[in-house]
């Protein structure tokens, strides 16, 4: 069985084959929006996702976090400018966090930032950490 039937946007319309095929078989289609949507089971997607559920997470290496910092600052700034705001000001969900480097560095430079992310254990570390995030599905 599918994990996705619908358009996770909302959208009434069917979804269709795309004929663009990935790991985990052909991408559907919305006829409304064309967004790309998994057509894998939600076994496979629960299997997957055991190779993230670690409490290392995707939390970079000391030397992968000085690059990480440089690009996500960047990032930051950017969107500080887009939407005219202080950082404070700026809200930021980070969906698919793992244990949430991305939103340590947002919290770090004074932004409120949370995130979420399927895999338990990654999300424990993170709360460890102090950050604020949430396992779901």
């Amino acid at each position: 069985m599918k994990l996705l039937k619908t358009c996770p946007n909302g959208c009434a319309s069917d979804l269709r084959p795309s004929s663009l095929i990935v790991a985990e078989g052909e991408l559907n289609e919305c006829l409304s929006c064309g967004q790309l949507i998994s057509s894998c089971s939600k076994a496979y997607y629960e299997a997957s996702n055991q190779e993230w559920n670690s409490e290392e997470g995707t939390w970079p290496s000391e030397k992968d976090y000085a690059r990480l910092l440089k690009r996500r600052t960047k990032d930051i700034q950017q969107i500080a400018q887009l939407l005219s705001k202080k950082y404070p000001d700026i809200h930021i969900l980070d969906v698919g966090s793992s244990n949430g480097s991305f939103v340590s560095i947002a919290q770090d430079l004074g932004l409120q930032a949370e995130g979420v992310d399927p895999s338990e254990k990654a999300v424990n570390d993170g709360i460890k950490r102090g950050l604020k995030l949430h396992a779901v599905f």
